[in-house]
């Protein structure tokens, strides 16, 4: 064999094995046919949630209110709430503080924004709530902007039996 033919192998081969390597992009709809508990039935908290982004994770919160501008500074913590857009959760339903929010988007014309924003159902508020979603950047900071599951819990802390039990709603995007 020939440098030029040895040359070629190699570079296929390099080609090939690259090819592999390659990221692979998010698909939500095979997310969200699923409910949290056949996907995964271990949730972070909002501590961890907010020192992590570009994955996919179910995060546990308390709803502690909404973001009523562009900035998380300007998370409203008491009601009335005014904006529909959007909520945060936190880990103790008497944080007060901004940087100890995870915001989530509620899209227009989702059912999330129907089901969880606080204008609507005010008695969310310092519900528990476990939500699934691709973590990525909102309001500056880890948030989620795609859903694809969330399930709201009493207030008590939840048990792996509620954690793998039914009643998880799961959305199509």
């Amino acid at each position: 064999m020939n440098g030029y033919h040895r040359f070629l192998i190699i570079l296929f081969s390099g080609i090939y094995l690259c090819s592999g390597c390659q990221p692979q992009d998010y698909d939500e709809t095979e997310d969200s046919e699923k409910s949290i508990s056949e996907i995964d039935s271990s949730y972070i908290t909002v501590t961890q949630a907010l020192k992590i982004s570009d994955t996919i994770a179910t995060v546990k919160g308390y709803i502690g209110g909404c973001i009523e501008g562009t900035s998380i500074s300007k998370a409203q913590f008491t009601p009335p709430f005014s904006k529909e857009s959007n909520i945060f959760i936190t880990d103790n339903k008497n944080d007060k503080l901004f940087d100890k929010c995870f915001p989530i988007q509620l899209p227009a014309g989702s059912i999330y924004r129907e089901v969880l924003n606080l204008v609507r159902h005010p008695e969310n508020y310092h519900k528990i709530i476990l939500i699934r979603g691709k973590l990525e950047r909102y309001f500056s900071r880890s948030g989620i902007k795609k859903i694809s599951a969330y399930k709201l819990l009493d207030d008590i802390s939840p048990t792996e039996d509620t954690i793998k039990g039914n009643g998880y709603i799961v959305v199509p995007f």
